[in-house]
C-alpha cells in the first residue's frame, strides 16, 4: 500500500503499475497454470453460490419462524396438548406498556456534550434486528446525565428504531449493558409484564408483517420513519402469558440454532476467500503446477518480445519517414525491466 495516494479515493500512479515487475513462466507453464486456476476457482465458486444460496434459506427460516410465532402456527401443537382454550386478543403496543418514550433531541442532547466515558447513550447504530450492537460505544458526562435522567434506559426496555427502510430494527437491553439513555429516534416501551413478555413483543414487532404495516404510513424521503404515535397505536395480537412463555422459549431455541448455522456459513465464506488469494498466490509463485525442463525457456519468450518491439519501431520510423512527417525516431528499448524471468 506504500505506493497508495488519496484518502477518500485511493489510487495507484500508472506509471507505477507499468513499471511493477514479476515472475514469468515458460508459455507452456502459463497454460497449465491459467487451466488449473480456471478449474479451481470453478469449484470454488460453486461451493461460494451454494454457501450463499444457505444464507438465503436461513434469512427466510428466520422469517418465517417469527411470522409462525406471532401468529400462533409455532404454538398450536402446545395448545393441543395443554388443551389450552384462552383465545388470542389483538391489543396496541400502548395498552401492553407502562411508559413509551424517545429520547432528547435538538439542544437537549448535541455532539459536543459525548464524552469518551460515562453514561452510555444508545444510538440507531446500536439497534439492530433482535440484538443490541453493544461494540457502538458513545458516552455522556454524570453531570450532563443529571438533566436526562427521565429518558433513563431500565433491563428489559425495549428499543425501536424509528427509521424503517428494509426491515425493522428492534431489540430488548440488558442491564449488562450497563446504565444508559437513549437518544432521539431511538423509542423506548417499557412492557407491563402482567398482559405482554417483552421478547415476544419483540418478536411481534420484528414480523414481516409488521414492516409492511409500518411501510405504508413511513414519512420522510431521504431516510423513511415513523413517529412514536404510529408505534403507540400499532395493533399486534397478543396471546396469554402461558402461551408467550412457551413460543418466546421456543423461538430463542431456534434462534440459536440459526445463529450458530448462519456463524459456520460466514466462517466458511471468509476461508473460501482466503483458498482464493492462496491459489493466486501459489499460481505467481511456481507452486500450482508441476514444471517441465521441455518447456520453451521464459528468456527466449522476453527476446521474442523484445525483437518485436524493435521490428515494430522501425517499421513506425520508415512509415514516419515516406509520409514526410518530421519527428526524432524511437530509441529501440533495451531489455524490458517490466518482466523477470522466473528462476
Amino acid at each position: 500500500m506504500e505506493n497508495v495516494s488519496g484518502v477518500q479515493h485511493p489510487r495507484v500512479d500508472p506509471k507505477t503499475v507499468l513499471k511493477f515487475s514479476f515472475l514469468l513462466p515458460p508459455l507452456a507453464e502459463q497454460g497449465r497454470i491459467v487451466e488449473k486456476v480456471e478449474e479451481l476457482f470453478s469449484k470454488l465458486d460453486a461451493g461460494v453460490a451454494e454457501l450463499r444460496r444457505t444464507q438465503g434459506l436461513l434469512k427466510r427460516y428466520r422469517q418465517s419462524l417469527l411470522h409462525a410465532a406471532v401468529t400462533g402456527e409455532l404454538s398450536r401443537e402446545w395448545r393441543t396438548q395443554t388443551q389450552n382454550i384462552s383465545s388470542w386478543l389483538e391489543a396496541t403496543v400502548e395498552e401492553c406498556a407502562t411508559t413509551i418514550f424517545d429520547g432528547p433531541f435538538g439542544s437537549n442532547l448535541k455532539s459536543s456534550d459525548y464524552t469518551s466515558v460515562g453514561i452510555r447513550v444508545i444510538r440507531l447504530e446500536n439497534i439492530g434486528h433482535l440484538q443490541f450492537i453493544s461494540e457502538k460505544k458513545t458516552y455522556i458526562s454524570e453531570e450532563k446525565y443529571q438533566n436526562l435522567k427521565r429518558y433513563t434506559i431500565q433491563s428489559k426496555d425495549i428499543i425501536f428504531s424509528s427509521f424503517i427502510d428494509k426491515s425493522i430494527r428492534v431489540c430488548i437491553y440488558e442491564t449488562k449493558f450497563g446504565k444508559s439513555i437513549n437518544k432521539a429516534d431511538c423509542f423506548a416501551i417499557r412492557c407491563n409484564t402482567s398482559r405482554v413478555i417483552p421478547e415476544y413483543l419483540v418478536f411481534a414487532l420484528s414480523d414481516q408483517d409488521t414492516y409492511i404495516e409500518f411501510s405504508k404510513n413511513i414519512h420522510g424521503a431521504t431516510r423513511p420513519r415513523i413517529n412514536l404515535s404510529q408505534l403507540r397505536s400499532f395493533v399486534f395480537k397478543l396471546p396469554p402469558l402461558p402461551e408467550q412463555e412457551f413460543i418466546v422459549a421456543e423461538v430463542e431455541r431456534r434462534l440459536s440454532v440459526l445463529d450458530n448455522l448462519e456463524a459456520t456459513v460466514a466462517a466458511e465464506l471468509k476461508r473460501a476467500e482466503s483458498t482464493r488469494q492462496s491459489i493466486l498466490h501459489r499460481a505467481f509463485t511456481g507452486q500450482l503446477v508441476p514444471q517441465d525442463p521441455t518447456d520453451e525457456p521464459a528468456s527466449t519468450l522476453l527476446d521474442r518480445i523484445q525483437g518485436e518491439r524493435i521490428a515494430a519501431g522501425a517499421a513506425a520510423i520508415r512509415a514516419g519517414a515516406g509520409s514526410g512527417r518530421r519527428g526524432r525516431p524511437r530509441k529501440a528499448q533495451g531489455s524490458d525491466p517490466l518482466l523477470t524471468e522466473k528462476e
